[in-house]
């Protein structure tokens, strides 16, 4: 579905931002309900879910690329504190993000 393709390209382009469900209808010029509906039909997941998806695959990304600091990465991707990136972070990826970094850096230098 077009809308649903321009919702996740929406994301991508401003994955750096907080992105809330009424400010993405209203960039797409469409009522809220009907897009979650349609998202969520279309995907198989909310829009809260799939944004929080792609901001913890890029951060992933970063911490594989780089030793950027966690708090730098949080803020980078819009999160309002460390502490909830981190959590948000856990709860995905089963283990927290200092850890993922320092996993994936000693790995890398083995």
């Amino acid at each position: 579905v077009k809308l649903v393709r321009q919702a996740r390209d929406y994301i991508l382009v401003h994955i750096g931002q907080t992105i809330t469900t009424e400010q993405l209808a209203k960039k797409l010029g469409m009522n809220r309900t009907y897009l979650c509906k349609l998202f969520s039909e279309e995907t198989g997941m909310t829009i809260n879910r799939y944004v929080t998806q792609v901001k913890m695959e890029e951060a992933k990304r970063l911490m594989d690329i780089t030793p950027k600091p966690v708090a730098e990465i949080a803020e980078y991707l819009g999160f309002s504190s460390q502490s909830y990136f981190s959590y948000a972070f856990k709860k995905r990826m089963k283990c927290a993000p200092r850890e993922y970094a320092a996993n994936f850096f000693s790995n890398y230098e083995s």
